[in-house]
This record gives structure tokens, C-alpha cells and sequence, in this order.
């Protein structure tokens, strides 16, 4: 099977992530236009910026049009404008109301 085809891709880092290491998982997965169904669990992100609801549906999932689940594991130390920073890049459109697949966020937060 061609990395084209691939209709389910898992990806899992219990690793801390580098803001660089999560673009370069983004670029792989834009290509595998494919996918069906995607779970990807990070390890600790290094940069709760690279988390962000709009860049997520811009440069990742839109590129992958015949996605049906996809569930985002994500951990990281935060401030607490950067949570409310993060969970207000969720709350537009595409996030609550057009996309009927199944799309799961979960966050695993640890206060500075």
C-alpha cells in the first residue's frame, strides 16, 4: 500500500514535542489525503502555541477532506491567559457547528 492510500493513521509521542517537531507532523499528514480516521496523541508540547483551533482546520484538516474521526491528545504547562487563548481558537464555526464527523480535543493541562 502507497502512503497515498492510507485511510487510518496513528500517531503517538510521549516525548515532549517541539513547536518545529509538530510542523513537520503536520506537513506529513497533509499529504495522506486519504485518511479516514486519525488519532494523534502528543507528548508534552514544548510550546502551547503551536496549538491552535484555526491553524489546526486552515493547515491541517482541510487538506484532508475525506476525514471522518479524528481525536487530538495534547498536554501541556500553561499560564492561565494561554488556556483561555487556546479554547477560545476552538470556538468558531467549524469547530461547533459544520463539521459533523467525529472530532474530539482532549487537553491535559498542568498549571506553571
Amino acid at each position: 500500500m502507497k502512503i497515498s492510500q492510507l485511510s487510518s493513521l496513528k500517531i503517538q509521542f510521549n516525548q515532549i514535542i517541539f513547536a518545529n517537531a509538530y510542523e513537520l507532523i503536520e506537513l506529513l499528514i497533509q499529504h495522506i489525503v486519504s485518511l479516514e480516521h486519525l488519532p494523534l496523541s502528543t507528548g508534552y508540547l514544548s510550546e502551547p502555541s503551536a496549538i491552535d483551533g484555526r491553524h489546526i482546520e486552515i493547515n491541517l484538516l482541510s487538506a484532508l477532506l475525506n476525514l471522518i474521526d479524528f481525536y487530538f491528545y495534547f498536554r501541556f504547562s500553561y499560564k492561565n491567559q494561554q488556556i483561555n487563548s487556546i479554547i477560545s481558537s476552538f470556538k468558531n464555526d467549524y469547530w461547533l457547528l459544520k463539521r459533523k464527523q467525529k472530532y474530539y480535543m482532549l487537553c491535559r493541562c498542568l498549571s506553571k
